[in-house]
């Protein structure tokens, strides 16, 4: 199951789709923005839009969504900034910077969880689905675990 939502109707809403994945993308740029959702429709995520980091910062708080996917040079509030402020409040969140201008390892080092350039966006979706094959085998592993007969009691 598929559902778009844009950043200007999510109000209120938190859906999680058939393997429970909200994406938002921050990206100012409609092109690039259209190529993201593209790739990370492809595993069944819901996605919202985000225009500037401001939005971002404000879905974010909303939602909590899985992912965020952001480019860096956004106004008015740029990307760094904008991951500062959710980090800050969410040190869990997981914040992929997409682009084309920026070194890696400042975003890194700032807590991106991972850095992507614009010319390899296809490598958002396998880390995307990477991470939620992991996440489906510890859920069905614990399952596992917790669904086992208790032992046998012996008595003295």
């Amino acid at each position: 199951m598929q559902q778009s939502i844009s950043a200007a109707s999510y109000g209120d809403r938190f859906h999680q789709s058939v393997n429970g994945t909200m994406i938002v993308i921050a990206e100012d740029n409609a092109e690039v923005g259209r190529m993201i959702r593209s790739f990370v429709e492809e595993i069944d995520s819901d996605v919202i839009e985000a225009i500037d980091g401001s939005t971002a910062v404000e879905a974010y708080e909303r939602v909590r969504p899985d992912w965020v996917l952001r480019d860096i040079n956004m106004r008015p509030l740029d990307g760094l900034s904008a991951m500062r402020a959710i980090l800050e409040k969410h040190p869990d969140a997981r914040i992929v910077v997409v682009s084309q201008h920026q070194d890696a390892s400042i975003t890194l080092a700032m807590g991106a969880h991972a850095f992507v350039y614009e010319e390899d966006l296809g490598s958002i979706r396998d880390l995307i689905a990477e991470e939620i094959i992991r996440k489906n085998e510890a859920a069905s592993t614990e399952k596992r675990l917790t669904e086992r007969a208790p032992l046998p009691r012996f008595e003295a």
